[in-house]
């Protein structure tokens, strides 16, 4: 199996902007390495990556109130859920 790392890559590899299910997949995965990495986290995202793809999912968030202005993507807040793509 790939690791995280190549998973990422092949991930952004896939990104055409044209805002497809896949696309902003790609999209919200660099978002979540980069919070992982300003976290110190990285490697618990690229495990999380690894594990996403063994069990054919993938990685999202839990989404927080609506009144709750959100700007942080914690790694213990992403959750595997079923793939939409």
């Amino acid at each position: 199996m790939k690791t995280g790392e190549a998973l990422f890559e092949d991930y952004q590899k896939l990104r055409d902007y044209s805002g497809s299910e896949l696309d902003t997949y790609a999209q919200d995965l660099s978002t979540f390495l980069m919070h992982a990495q300003m976290q110190g986290k990285a490697e618990v995202f690229y495990r999380l990556l690894e594990k996403a793809e063994k069990e054919n999912k993938q990685i999202s968030f839990i989404e927080p109130a609506p009144e709750i202005l959100y700007d942080d993507y914690l790694v213990e807040d992403l959750i595997l859920i079923e793939k939409n793509f």
